[in-house]
């Protein structure tokens, strides 16, 4: 099987480039762009990760959840990825919790972030990568595979993990971008929870708390992780 490498951002995909993405570019990042970013963000983790759960846990049912991580080739693949820094420690005690504790944790995808969820879907769902490119760069436009639209989730995901502010005409692109794959991937409970979400204000706290969640699990340095074959 083929192991995802989190992939660099296919050159003919359009991405959002203002020079915020310097380390030291948050100090030209206005609040309004910041703002910007921060709704974006907002969008991705919580559509997004219901997105993904709801297609996760169609193929894995939650009840069959915790056998099915204990399958020899399924628990040694995601050692693997974890070896490789792919999956965290945190994420991997979500995972697999220690069995010392005396409180019996259950195992559930409603604590798997858009990374592990992402991971998940591609190493262990027997989901085959778009051809192509595989897991590693944009599909082609005219793939409308679940694979495809995972693909574009993620690289969405790390465009935006990557970024430190949204300039006023950057944000309807991006955000479109990101309703469109959303929506493609999603059932009506993804498109009601999108519809809530452009409606509603984002107070400045949950903000920053959205763009640090996106940037955590897909900014470069945590998510251009290569694995050999």
């Amino acid at each position: 099987m083929e192991l995802p490498a989190i992939p660099e951002t296919d050159p003919k995909t359009e991405v959002i480039s203002n020079g915020h993405t310097l380390p030291d570019g948050d100090s030209l990042v206005t609040t309004r762009e910041r703002e910007a970013l921060g709704r974006v963000c907002w969008l991705l983790h919580e559509a997004g990760t219901l997105a993904l759960r709801t297609t996760f846990d169609s193929i894995h049912p939650p009840l069959y959840l915790p056998e099915h991580l204990q399958h020899m080739h399924v628990k040694s693949l995601l050692q693997r990825l974890r070896q490789q820094d792919i999956i965290s420690e945190v994420q991997w005690r979500q995972l697999y919790p220690p069995r010392k504790r005396k409180k019996k944790f259950t195992v559930t995808s409603q604590k798997f972030d858009t990374k592990v969820l992402v991971v998940m879907l591609q190493t262990c769902c027997h989901l085959s990568p778009p051809y192509p490119h595989g897991w590693h760069v944009a599909p082609l436009p005219t793939d409308s595979s679940l694979s495809a639209d995972i693909v574009r989730l993620q690289l969405k995901l790390q465009e935006v993990g990557a970024l430190g502010g949204l300039r006023k005409e950057e944000h309807p692109v991006v955000w479109q971008q990101a309703v469109h794959i959303l929506q493609n991937l999603g059932n009506q409970e993804v498109k009601v929870k999108i519809q809530r979400i452009e409606k509603e204000a984002l107070p400045s706290e949950l903000s920053s708390k959205y763009i640090a969640l996106i940037k955590q699990a897909w900014a470069p340095a945590e998510s251009q992780v290569s694995l050999s074959s």
